[in-house]
C-alpha cells in the first residue's frame, strides 16, 4: 500500500500596479501562484523565500499570511491532498524572469483573474475574495 501524504506548499500574492504575478509550467494549460513546497523541517514563510529565489533569482519581503486552502485531487488513479500556505509579498525586483527553463511568469491584470484557468480551483475561490475586499494595491 503506497503511504499517504499531505504536501505542504507555500504561494505567493504578490501584486504590482493592478495585476497579479502568476506562473505556468510550459507544457500545462493553467496558472498557479509562484512558490512551492516545504520541505521537512522548513518553515513555509522560510519555503517561500527559497523557491522565489529558486525560480526568479529574486528575494520576497513584508510576507504576511493572508490564509490557509485546502485542496484535494485526483492525479491518474491516484489522489492528491495539499495545503497551500498563501502569503501576501513584495517582490524585491523590478523585472520578472523565470531562471527555470520549465517554468514562464505573467502578470495579469486582476480584473481579468475571474476567467484565468487558475490553479487549485479552491485557491482562485479564496483569492479573488481577498483581492476584491482589499483596496489599497
Amino acid at each position: 500500500m503506497k503511504a499517504k501524504t499531505i504536501e505542504i506548499i507555500a504561494r505567493a500574492v504578490i501584486v504590482r500596479d493592478g495585476a497579479l504575478l502568476l506562473c505556468k509550467q510550459k507544457t500545462k494549460k493553467y496558472y498557479f501562484l509562484p512558490g512551492g513546497h516545504v520541505e521537512f523541517g522548513e518553515s513555509s514563510e522560510n519555503a517561500l523565500k527559497r523557491e522565489i529565489k529558486e525560480e526568479l533569482g529574486a528575494s520576497v519581503s513584508s510576507l504576511k499570511l493572508i490564509g490557509i486552502v485546502e485542496n484535494r485531487f485526483g492525479v491518474g488513479k491516484g489522489k492528491r491532498h495539499e495545503i497551500n500556505f498563501v502569503y501576501s509579498a513584495r517582490l524585491g525586483a523590478a523585472n520578472v524572469k523565470s531562471v527555470e527553463d520549465h517554468i514562464e511568469f505573467f502578470w495579469k491584470d486582476i480584473r481579468s483573474l475571474v476567467k484565468e484557468n487558475l490553479k487549485p480551483p479552491p485557491l482562485k475561490k479564496k483569492l479573488l475574495r481577498w483581492l476584491k475586499d482589499v483596496k489599497n494595491f
